[in-house]
């Protein structure tokens, strides 16, 4: 089946009461019309939250060999079906949930479709990732960390469209600022 973005990254128009206005889209909707998989794109990865009210499933990437975080964090919001619970250990590839329309409290307010964020610990302004600057997460603060823009090859990951993993991320530190790349 065809997957398509219907929404990207960044500031977007939301006129859809005809007052005008914008928005800062912390993430990318993407669909195929139902059943797109939800899966970590991590080698390894930990459920850190799970909520059925808007479907929320977020996966902080692990390093394999000593299960410390490595600082990347995921997040796919309007998830349909909960398969997983928090605290549960996930590999890549592995399913934990679908695209769905939950949101608002579990009332099925919005389109079928997989919102997909992708975070990185650090200071704002002053960590990056595969080379992009990062800015704060509009609602949630340094709480989870920093919102990217995810790749292709990140979108790809998460919902099961590749054979490979993400790489994990190579961390060096100047001046006491860590740098993701």
């Amino acid at each position: 089946s065809k997957v398509y973005i219907t929404s990207g990254f960044g500031i977007r128009n939301i006129n859809k009461t005809g007052n005008g206005g914008n928005d800062k889209h912390e993430g990318i909707d993407i669909a195929s019309g139902g059943s797109l998989p939800m899966t970590c794109p991590f080698i390894k990865g930990k459920i850190t939250q799970y909520a059925k009210s808007w479907g929320i499933c977020t996966i902080e990437e692990l390093y394999p060999d000593t299960n410390e975080p490595t600082g990347r964090v995921v997040r796919f919001i309007h998830n349909q079906t909960l398969i997983r619970k928090r605290g549960d250990i996930v590999n890549f590839n592995d399913k934990v949930g679908e695209e769905g329309k939950a949101g608002d409290g579990g009332v099925d307010k919005y389109a079928t479709h997989s919102h997909y964020e992708v975070y990185v610990k650090g200071d704002k302004g002053k960590t990056t990732i595969d080379g992009k600057k990062v800015v704060p997460h509009a609602t949630q603060g340094t709480r989870i960390g920093l919102c990217v823009a995810p790749t292709l090859e990140e979108i790809k990951c998460a919902h099961g469209l590749s054979t490979t993993s993400l790489p994990l991320p190579v961390v060096t530190t100047e001046g006491g600022i860590k740098n993701y790349q």
